[in-house]
């Protein structure tokens, strides 16, 4: 991704898998945008009422449909979910294993305050 000037420089051993996703995340949702809007488009041509009188009959639910539209959205979520639990294993693993590396750098940074405010 290094022809891609919208990211800064890779500063870490961790930033390529998260850039990865974040690409992946953009693609899915602009795959399903024009998806989505060039579907409600078409029938809104296709299906436009020619007359006032003109009126469409009731349709009944479909379980199979209701089925697919619930249960793709789940398993795309459930990607995003997986693919960022493993990049938060990778930057766990990079601090040290010893969980939170903000966490350890602000208990850093307030151990040197308080160093420094026995020193005075």
């Amino acid at each position: 991704m290094q022809g891609i000037p919208i990211q800064p420089e890779q500063a870490s051993t961790i930033a390529q898998s998260v850039d990865h996703l974040y690409f992946f995340i953009t693609a899915v949702t602009l795959f399903f945008s024009v998806l989505i809007f060039s579907t409600i488009f078409y029938f809104m041509i296709k299906y436009r009422r020619r007359s006032p009188d003109e009126r469409p009959k009731a349709i009944e639910g479909s379980l199979p449909l209701e089925i697919l539209w619930t249960a793709v959205p789940t398993l795309i979520v459930a990607l995003f979910f997986v693919w960022g639990r493993c990049c938060i294993s990778k930057f766990r693993s990079a601090a040290g294993g010893h969980g939170n590396i903000c966490h350890r750098q602000a208990m850093d940074v307030e151990s040197r305050a308080s160093g420094r405010a026995a020193g005075n």
